[in-house]
């Protein structure tokens, strides 16, 4: 990937390629078992409110089930998963949201969690959608 050289306005310049060693990103599988749980909860809390609509409820649950087997979650949680991407539960999303927050890998740099989740998305090497 390119950088931008300050002192040249025009031309790009290439980035150092990665030195083995060097710290990669944390992922959602790095965080503690409780936290995983909040963050697939807030998932399946925000599908729900971004897509309402009863014949999008399985994009959601599909996608939230999905996400809480590559976080590598305990099948005991799948059910309230799923009633978190039915449109139960979102009055605990702020809870989930500073559980997250307290988390020393999202300390810092809260971003991983989008980047994790288009890790998931991009999994099998294409985006992951499903059916709506």
């Amino acid at each position: 990937m390119a950088t931008w050289d300050r002192s040249s306005p025009r031309l790009p310049q290439e980035a150092e390629p990665a030195v083995e060693g060097d710290p990669h990103l944390p992922t959602g599988r790095e965080l503690s078992e409780a936290n995983r749980f909040a963050y697939a909860a807030l998932c399946g809390i925000s599908l729900s409110q971004l897509f309402p609509e009863p014949e999008q409820s399985s994009f959601c649950i599909e996608f939230v089930t999905g996400l809480a087997k590559w976080l590598e979650l305990s099948e005991a949680v799948l059910p309230t998963m799923t009633a978190f991407a039915s449109g139960l539960g979102g009055e605990g999303a702020d809870m989930f949201a500073q559980i997250l927050t307290k988390d020393p890998i999202l300390k810092d740099d809260p971003l991983v969690i989008t980047q994790d989740l288009l890790s998931f998305s991009l999994k099998d090497g294409e985006l992951v959608f499903y059916a709506l």
